[in-house]
């Protein structure tokens, strides 16, 4: 496996945690603040605009 699979795999797996809430223990949690809720909000904005970006790159020959 090449090293740009392992990143991805690892922006997949670091995505989840921060999209879910995982934490170490005894972290305090950050979960349910508005901090959060802005940065998945961010989140989602970026990875729609990639996502648009790439279909047009694909999409135009």
């Amino acid at each position: 496996m090449s090293w740009l699979a392992l990143l991805g795999i690892a922006v997949v797996f670091t995505t989840i945690a921060a999209l879910i809430g995982g934490q170490p223990d005894g972290a305090r949690p950050v979960s349910g603040t508005r901090m959060m809720s802005a940065a998945r909000v961010v989140l989602f904005l970026l990875a729609g605009v990639f996502l648009i970006l790439a279909a047009r790159g694909y999409f135009a020959g």
